[in-house]
């Protein structure tokens, strides 16, 4: 079960980011301090996807292209 876990991370920042898109067409102060809290759950989501894959040995085919997209940029 704990394979998968990554992957739902790392999936988990794409809706982030698409979410993140959509709250900064209109920044008042709710979606602005939103925004902020998004990107915060975004960098910690993103440690953690890299510690938890290290840490239990899991590659997929999924976090190879993740990975590889924003090397490459």
């Amino acid at each position: 079960m704990h394979r998968y876990i990554p992957n739902a991370l790392s999936l988990s920042r794409i809706i982030l980011a698409i979410l993140v898109i959509v709250a900064s067409f209109r920044l008042d102060v709710v979606t602005y301090v939103a925004t902020l809290g998004m990107l915060v759950v975004a960098a910690i989501t993103d440690g953690l996807d890299g510690y938890f894959a290290r840490r239990w040995r899991v590659t997929s085919e999924l976090g190879y292209v993740l990975a590889w997209k924003i090397r490459e940029g």
